[in-house]
């Protein structure tokens, strides 16, 4: 998928943004998307994750401030792995 979209931007294709907000109490809205509790921390999502650094993309967290833990765990252990230099991780 990714590699359709680079082709398909022309150059200006640069990464994703996903919206991973959600917290288990239940007067806080989690995000359209619905995530599950700890997705940051699920295999399936970093094998994701590491795609966008095979790539040099980068990717926008949206996260709330407890889940700042598992985002930063993700994206310091894609980083410790890929051999790609240029990243944004932007949490928050």
């Amino acid at each position: 998928m990714f590699d359709a979209q680079i082709a398909a931007g022309n150059g200006r294709f640069k990464g994703i943004r996903h919206q991973t907000g959600w917290d288990a109490d239940p007067g806080i809205r989690n995000v359209r998307t619905d995530p599950t509790p700890e997705l940051t921390r699920d295999k399936t999502f970093r094998a994701g994750f590491a795609e966008l650094a095979r790539r040099d993309l980068t990717f926008d967290a949206w996260l709330y401030h407890p889940q700042l833990a598992s985002g930063a765990s993700a994206a310091e252990k894609i980083a410790l792995f890929s051999g790609t230099a240029k990243r944004v991780y932007r949490l928050g």
